[in-house]
């Protein structure tokens, strides 16, 4: 369970790479994405190694204040960690917040078939209706997925009815652990199935 806990841990740390400039650091890592600076996933840093956290901290308010953009910073450490990490945020104004994310394992999956007027297709160019029929107001994830699309381990699957692109969801796979992301269905296209259809795709 460790094992694939530290391995989902270190996926989920570090996919930014794929669509964000990359600064390397004693602790952990720092995203920056000149052309999306909207996306909080695309500019933020991650702390995953014990280290002088004041020290880490102030680092990463010097790094994101100097690109003018609010620091951000997802922490993924032990709990007997959180104390020290707490004493840091406290003098240099930071916010703490739990996350909710949880680690769930199925021991039996099941094959579901679903029946769907769906075709499903690996996107090899931007399809300019995604921003349309998907994406809506949402604009600053063409550049993330944009970026993302130029990487071998990186797929973006889309779901048509008749044509037109109605869900999408990415994938990322590193050899280790895949990836999901980016589920996404068109507001006038939700509560149909389509969502579903295309994970269990």
């Amino acid at each position: 369970m460790n094992k694939t806990f530290d391995a989902i841990k270190q996926t989920q740390s570090t996919y930014p790479a794929l669509f964000s400039e990359v600064t390397e650091t004693p602790w952990g890592m720092l995203f920056y994405n000149p052309r999306n600076t909207l996306s909080v996933e695309a500019n933020h840093g991650v702390l995953f190694a014990p280290c002088d956290y004041e020290q880490a901290l102030a680092q990463v308010q010097a790094y994101y204040q100097q690109k003018e953009l609010p620091p951000r910073l997802y922490c993924y450490l032990s709990e007997d960690a959180l104390p020290l990490l707490e004493q840091g945020a406290e003098k240099l104004g930071f916010s703490l917040t739990p996350s909710d994310l949880e680690l769930l394992i199925c021991q039996n999956p099941t094959q579901r078939d679903v029946k769907s007027p769906l075709t499903f297709e690996i996107l090899k160019e931007w399809d300019r209706e995604i921003n349309e029929h998907i994406i809506g107001e949402n604009l600053h994830l063409e550049g993330l997925l944009r970026g993302s699309m130029k990487h071998n381990s990186y797929r973006l699957i889309v779901g048509r009815l008749f044509g037109t692109p109605v869900t999408m969801a990415g994938l990322w796979d590193n050899g280790e652990v895949m990836r999901i992301s980016n589920v996404m269905t068109g507001e006038q296209f939700r509560g149909l199935g389509f969502g579903g259809a295309l994970i269990t795709h």
